[in-house]
Formats: structure tokens, sequence, C-alpha cells
């Protein structure tokens, strides 16, 4: 009787197990967990754009702050991107060369 309720036991744990098995091969477990750290990775990829993304607006909107309320500001900006010189003023254009002698 022993053995028997023994070998009863074990059938049972057999049994769960190739069901377990089953479940996990049908289901697909191990491609969904690989599917998941895969998003996961994205996920984080994106969280960090989007931190930088953040940080640069943050960096563009001081910008537009500054070019809204200071003169100076506004006039510097308009004076680099034209290049325009007040009257009296001159330009002097530093160009790299080349690493020879004069």
């Amino acid at each position: 009787m022993f053995r028997a309720f023994n070998a009863g036991y074990i059938l049972v744990f057999l049994a769960a197990t190739g069901l377990t098995v089953a479940y996990v091969v049908h289901r697909d477990l191990a491609g969904q967990y690989d599917f998941y750290k895969q998003n996961e990775d994205y996920v984080r990829g994106m969280r960090e754009q989007l931190q930088t993304l953040a940080s640069e607006e943050q960096r563009l909107r001081e910008r537009v702050d500054g070019l809204t309320s200071d003169p100076v500001e506004v006039e510097a900006d308009i004076r680099r991107s034209k290049g325009l010189v007040r009257p009296g003023e001159h330009i002097i254009r530093i160009e790299p060369g080349t690493t020879g002698t004069p």
C-alpha cells in the first residue's frame, strides 16, 4: 500500500510537471519574456531621449525669453545671423589654417 501511495504521488508530480512544460511551450513564455525585455530597453531609450529633449526645450525657452525681454540679446542675435556691423566696427574672422610655417 505504501508503494502504491508513493507511486500515486510520483504520477501526480510527473503529470503536473508535464502540464507545466506543455503550458510554457504552448504559451511561448520564453519568447514573450524576450519581447518584454526588448520593449523594456526601447522604453528606457525613449525615456532618455525624452529627458534630452526636455532639457533642450528648457534651453530654447530660456533663449526665447532672453530674445523677447533683452534688447541687447535681440541685437546680438540679429547681427550674428545677418552679419551686420555698426558704422566704424570691423569684423575680424579667424579661420583655421594649416599647421605649416607662414
